[in-house]
Parts: C-alpha cells; sequence; structure tokens
C-alpha cells in the first residue's frame, strides 16, 4: 500500500496507506486520510467543513492525472512503464494541483496549520518522487 499513498498523497499531495502492489481506492480510504490529515492539523470542525471539499477534489483531480498514464488503481494490476518525460509531466500536473490546493487551504488554515499542511504536502511529494524513480526502466 505504500505505492497508494504516494499516488494518492499525491492525491493531497494526498493519501492512503500503501504495500507493494495497489489496493483498490475506495471512498471510505479517502475518507480516512482526509481524517487523518484534519486530525494532523487539528481543524475545527468549521474548518474540516471547508477543507474536505478541497481534499477530495485535489485526490480526483490527481487520480484522473494518474489514471490518464494508465496507472491502475486496483488490486495486482501491471502497472505501466512510464518514461523519464512521462513521468516529469505526471510530477508537473501533480505539482499544479499541489499549488492549487495549497492557495484554497491558505484560506482556512491559520499560519501554524499552514505550516503543517506544507510540510504534509511536501512528504507526499518525496514519496511520489520515489515511487515515479521505480517505474522508470
Amino acid at each position: 500500500m505504500f505505492k497508494k499513498i504516494i499516488i494518492l498523497s499525491l492525491l493531497l499531495s494526498s493519501t492512503v496507506i500503501a504495500s507493494n502492489s495497489f489496493s483498490v481506492i475506495s471512498r471510505e480510504g479517502i475518507n480516512l486520510e482526509i481524517a487523518r490529515v484534519e486530525m494532523q492539523l487539528n481543524l475545527s470542525e468549521q474548518q474540516a467543513k471547508a477543507m474536505s471539499p478541497i481534499l477530495k477534489n485535489s485526490i480526483k483531480q490527481k487520480i484522473d492525472v494518474l489514471t490518464d498514464y494508465g496507472i491502475a488503481f486496483t488490486r495486482d494490476a501491471k502497472q505501466p512503464e512510464l518514461t523519464w518525460r512521462e513521468k516529469s509531466d505526471i510530477y508537473n500536473q501533480i505539482t499544479l494541483i499541489n499549488r492549487e490546493v495549497t492557495m484554497q487551504a491558505s484560506g482556512v488554515l491559520d499560519e501554524k496549520q499552514m505550516a503543517k499542511f506544507v510540510e504534509i504536502q511536501q512528504q507526499k511529494r518525496r514519496q511520489l518522487f520515489d515511487y515515479f524513480k521505480s517505474l522508470v526502466s
């Protein structure tokens, strides 16, 4: 499930939990990951209501990017061998999504929460980068 966290983290640069093969992405898994982020940020109820759709939308956008490149989210699916250029394109698209999420989050989170959110995103980006390195032949 490690690869799944990377991909979803992305998905916040967003996620779920991972192993050596992808698991089916479930609504429950996404909601669980969002709840983890909300807990890490110590969000108020009002902040959580505002952040939840932002995070869900970013996850959906990131899943769309990944599936456009043939990355499957089913158990034991054969994953494509991506070129460096494809990995770079995916990373750049995910980075743009993350920037938008950061801008949206800045209107909801206080300074301390924002710093933690950026830290979470950076960790997810490092995981994603490592994952993409493993996909290139």
